[in-house]
């Protein structure tokens, strides 16, 4: 893989990170760093004072400033399901090829995993035993027992792992001989992910039980990439790398006893003409993993299993209708969504460069959006949480120093604040 061919198209992934310069779109430029959103920044913190309230004629949220955090400028952080925690990349950004996974990655040693408490303002830099563990990546995914991180082996392999939130303590859960990378998730406590020989170029996709069972899925050329899931737990969704671009299927998961088997792919669309692995990060970058499967969570969380991914042909983010294989475009130039209810209507909040903005669930066969509502003027990216108290975190770049992020809290607001 040539690397330098491919970062002008996938280079906005990296900067808030990945998805705030995610908007890009076939054979975009490469984007500069001083404007991650493309949308003029202003001066000093992002958060909006404390107790702030947006009002617009569907959405109606509280702001809670919880402070900065430091980062590595590129891969955005993983949160706890409950929102207290958050696990972030420091130092030196990793190389593409280590990013990628590609053959000639490298283990990383200039940046460090780090935990952060979010419950206290500024949030709390915790103690981890991570440091002793040289040349780890983060990961996509985290559920309540703690978040994913990668390692890159000296012979070439590539492992899995899940860290725990307060001790940093590692249970490897794929480390084998073989480059295992970009995992993901699933509300029952699944792991998919792709595999590779160390020596081959392409991934199969791996389910994997917290028992040890394994099932694999594999295409005769074509490599898989990126696995996503929502709280659907009976469907997993990938991308596969095909000669007419990145194609984004849905594939039926089903569980009997402790072992997970993939069924048919039940839904596919195209979403990108570029058909290489950079791309395919780029539209899997904003993505944020399903909460375990447990009691509903509480507050304007609405999810039914609806995936929504940034589109390269379309421009936009794109809500996923597996029962027909449509793409239902949300907001223009949005790089990032998460479903959510307003004033009881499910729905969207976008990032777009203008700002976040809240668009109705789109009905199938529509050719565009339904209006969107303007929540705030800033594009931040949101981090849904089960908390009732704080339904979402907010994170968003500082414009003086491009290596800190501003969190703010999401709460519901006083009605009577209209």
């Amino acid at each position: 893989m040539n690397l330098a061919r491919v970062h002008p198209r996938a280079a906005a992934a990296l900067l808030l990170t990945c998805a705030l310069a995610g908007c890009v779109t076939e054979n975009a430029p490469r984007p500069t760093r001083t404007s991650t959103t493309g949308a003029t920044l202003p001066e000093g913190p992002i958060a909006a004072p404390a107790r702030a309230v947006s009002i617009t004629s569907r959405v109606l949220i509280g702001l809670r400033p919880v402070g900065r955090i430091a980062y590595d400028g590129h891969v955005l952080p993983l949160t706890s399901p409950d929102g207290r925690f958050c696990a972030v990349q420091e130092g030196d950004p990793p190389t593409w090829s280590t990013l990628l996974a590609a053959p000639d990655s490298q283990p990383p040693l200039g940046n460090t995993l780090a935990v952060y408490d979010l419950s206290t303002s500024p949030p709390t830099r915790l103690g981890s035993s991570l440091s002793a563990e040289p040349g780890l990546l983060l990961g996509r995914a985290a559920d309540h027992r703690g978040f994913l991180i990668e390692s890159v082996r000296p012979t070439g392999a590539r492992w899995i792992g899940l860290a725990s939130w307060q001790a940093g303590n590692i249970q490897w859960l794929a480390s084998d001989e073989a480059v295992s990378a970009h995992g993901m998730l699933t509300p029952e406590g699944l792991l998919v992910y792709t595999r590779r020989p160390i020596d081959g170029t392409r991934a199969d996709l791996v389910v994997k039980s917290p028992s040890g069972a394994v099932d694999v899925r594999s295409d005769s050329s074509r490599p898989y990439a990126m696995p996503l899931a929502t709280q659907d737990p009976a469907t997993i969704y990938t991308l596969l790398l095909t000669e007419s671009g990145i194609e984004l299927q849905a594939i039926g998961l089903s569980t009997r006893g402790d072992a997970a088997k993939f069924g048919p792919v039940l839904a596919r669309r195209l979403i990108s003409s570029a058909r290489d692995i950079a791309t395919a990060y780029q539209v899997a970058a904003p993505f944020q993993a399903p909460f375990p499967a447990g009691p509903a969570a509480p507050g304007p969380i609405v999810d039914d299993g609806v995936l929504a991914i940034f589109s390269p042909l379309l421009g936009r983010m794109a809500a996923f209708d597996v029962r027909t294989g449509a793409l239902m475009p949300l907001a223009p130039s949005s790089i990032a969504a998460v479903p959510w209810s307003s004033a009881s209507r499910p729905g969207f909040l976008c990032t777009t460069p203008g700002g976040l903005v809240f668009v109705p669930q789109p009905e199938p066969g529509k050719v565009d959006s339904a209006p969107e509502a303007k929540v705030l003027a800033e594009s931040y990216i949101v981090r849904r949480t089960t908390d009732p108290a704080t339904p979402a975190l907010l994170f968003g770049p500082v414009r003086s120093d491009p290596r800190l992020l501003e969190i703010v809290g999401v709460s519901p607001a006083d009605p009577d604040a209209e």
